[in-house]
C-alpha cells in the first residue's frame, strides 16, 4: 500500500515550505519525496500562515499522481518523478482536487472559483459561486473583482480575500455520480453545482476542509473540532470521528504542544476513504491516522514529522504499483 501526501510548513523560507511524499504504509518507509515549490512563475512570499508554500490536494488521475501547488498542477509517476505540469491563468491559491472521466477540477480559493481542465490543460468549464444567483440570494453574495482575461497567478499574493464578506473560501471539490459538489468553507455548506442546491449546511463545521463521498455518505474534516464529520446522502449528520478520543493521537498533540506552546496541533487536513472502508486522515504535526469507517476505531497511525508547523494537506491511497520496488 502506497500513501501519497503533501505537506505545508508554516513560518519557514518558501523553499522549505512543503513536499509531496510517497510512503510505503506497511513498512512506514518513505519511498520517494519531492519538494513542492512555486517556481513557474517563481513566488517569493513570506505569509506566516503558509502563503504560497507547499503542496495542496493530491489525486490519482490517468495513471499519474497529480498534486496541486500554489498555482500549478504537477504530474508525477508512481515514484514521484515529475512528468508534466498544468498551468492556468486562474490557478490562484489552489486547494483540493477531484476528477471525473475527462477532467481535473481544482479549487482556486483566492479567486473563489472552481476550474476544470482537460488532460492538455485546456479549460473545460468554470464555476463561480459568487456569480451564482441561488447563492447570491441565500448568502447575499456579490461577484468578485476578477479580470478573467489576464494571468492572475501572481496578482493576489498580497490580497486578503477573506476580508471580503462575500468571499466563500471554496476549498474542496468532489466529483460524484456525474455531478460536482463544492465545499464553501466560509458558510459551512456543500453545494451541488449542477443541481444548484445545498446538500449539507452545518454551522457546527468550524473551518471545514476536504470533501469525500463514500458508500452513500459524505465526509468532511472539521479543523476547529479536530474531527471528521460523517453525513448521509440527505445531508443529515450520522457520526463524528474525534481525533482526541484516541490516546495515541492525543499523545502526539501533547508532545507537540510541549515542544511549541504557541502552535496548535491536530490541524486536520487530508482525507481519503479506501475500498476497504478505511478512513485516512492527515493532521499536524504531519501525521496520518486510519479509522474504521463503520465503528470509528483507530486502526493505524504514522507520524511523519514532529514539527507542529508541518501539516499534511492532500492525501490519497493506492495499492503499490506492480513491478515497482521501493527505494529510499
Amino acid at each position: 500500500m502506497h500513501v501519497y501526501f503533501t505537506t505545508v510548513v508554516r513560518r519557514v523560507k518558501p523553499e522549505q515550505g512543503g513536499e509531496i511524499v510517497c510512503l510505503d504504509w506497511d513498512q512506514k518507509k518513505v519511498v520517494a519525496r519531492q519538494p513542492m515549490l512555486p517556481t513557474d512563475p517563481p513566488v517569493h512570499h513570506t505569509n506566516p500562515r503558509g502563503g504560497a508554500r507547499g503542496g495542496r490536494g493530491v489525486v490519482m488521475h490517468n495513471g499519474h499522481v497529480v498534486a496541486a501547488g500554489y498555482h500549478t498542477l504537477h504530474r508525477f509517476d508512481h515514484q514521484l518523478n515529475e512528468v508534466g505540469r498544468i498551468a492556468h491563468p486562474l490557478y490562484v491559491n489552489l486547494h483540493e482536487l477531484s476528477h471525473d472521466d475527462a477532467s481535473l477540477w481544482a479549487c482556486a480559493t483566492s479567486l473563489d472559483g472552481l476550474i476544470g481542465v482537460g488532460a492538455d490543460g485546456s479549460t473545460v468549464d468554470t464555476w463561480w459561486p459568487r456569480e451564482t444567483p441561488a447563492l447570491q440570494k441565500r448568502y447575499g453574495l456579490t461577484p468578485g473583482r476578477i479580470d478573467k482575461a489576464v494571468d492572475n497567478r501572481l496578482l493576489w499574493l498580497d490580497e486578503k480575500p477573506t476580508e471580503d464578506p462575500s468571499h466563500t473560501h471554496i476549498n474542496a471539490v468532489c466529483c460524484h455520480d456525474g455531478e460536482r459538489y463544492a465545499l464553501l468553507n466560509r458558510f459551512s455548506v456543500v453545494w451541488a453545482v449542477g443541481g444548484d442546491r445545498p446538500v449539507i449546511e452545518d454551522a457546527s463545521l468550524d473551518r471545514p476542509h476536504n470533501l469525500v463521498h463514500h458508500a452513500g455518505h459524505w465526509l468532511i474534516n472539521n479543523t476547529g473540532d479536530r474531527s471528521v464529520h460523517v453525513y448521509d446522502d440527505r445531508g443529515q449528520p450520522v457520526r463524528q470521528l474525534r481525533l482526541l478520543d484516541h490516546e495515541p493521537i492525543a499523545r502526539i498533540a501533547r508532545a507537540a504542544t510541549d515542544a511549541d506552546p504557541g502552535a496548535r496541533p491536530l490541524f486536520v487536513r487530508g482525507l481519503h476513504v479506501d475500498a476497504d472502508d478505511r478512513v485516512w486522515v492527515g493532521f499536524s504535526p504531519a501525521s496520518i491516522a486510519v479509522f474504521d469507517f463503520h465503528t470509528g476505531a483507530l486502526l493505524d497511525l504514522h507520524q511523519h514529522s514532529d514539527n507542529v508547523r508541518a501539516c499534511v494537506h492532500g492525501l490519497t491511497v493506492q495499492p503499490a504499483p506492480l513491478g515497482e520496488a521501493a527505494h529510499a
